[in-house]
């Protein structure tokens, strides 16, 4: 289940204060995440927050060694340049960060959302999955 706005700004209060002057956040509620653009000149600075602040950062190629609710969600299937950053699994929430480069080489856009570690692993409703499971791959 994923917080609402309110919930999810709070739960990443510290976070978004050290993101202040940094990134402005939108909220996008059809995916209930909050979303920041940015240029790749700042994405080293970027990049050191959300890792100070989630600890864990996932890609490619170590995203299979994941916990099962992280690589087996949405944002599970990670292509080239993505990144995924993640709170331990611990606690009652899990806040994502996908990091997703627009492949222009200038922008990238951070997605902040949130699950709670009550449910399972979650299940993969995203278009590709569904695209998937029509053909059954």
């Amino acid at each position: 289940m994923s917080l609402s706005k309110s919930e999810l700004k709070a739960a990443c209060k510290l976070l978004l204060d050290d993101f202040e002057g940094v990134l402005s956040w939108k909220w996008d509620g059809g995916g209930k995440m909050l979303t920041a653009q940015f240029s790749t000149e700042g994405q080293e600075q970027v990049g050191v927050i959300l890792e100070r602040h989630l600890g864990k950062k996932w890609d490619r190629k170590t995203i299979s060694t994941a916990p099962d609710p992280i690589k087996d969600g949405d944002f599970g299937d990670l292509r080239s340049d993505q990144l995924l950053f993640t709170t331990d699994l611990e606690g009652n929430i899990r806040i994502i960060a996908a990091w997703w480069p627009w492949g222009d080489g200038q922008t990238i856009t951070v997605r902040l959302t949130s699950s709670d570690n009550d449910s399972a692993a979650p299940v993969k409703t995203g278009f590709l999955t569904k695209l998937k499971n029509v053909f059954g791959l």
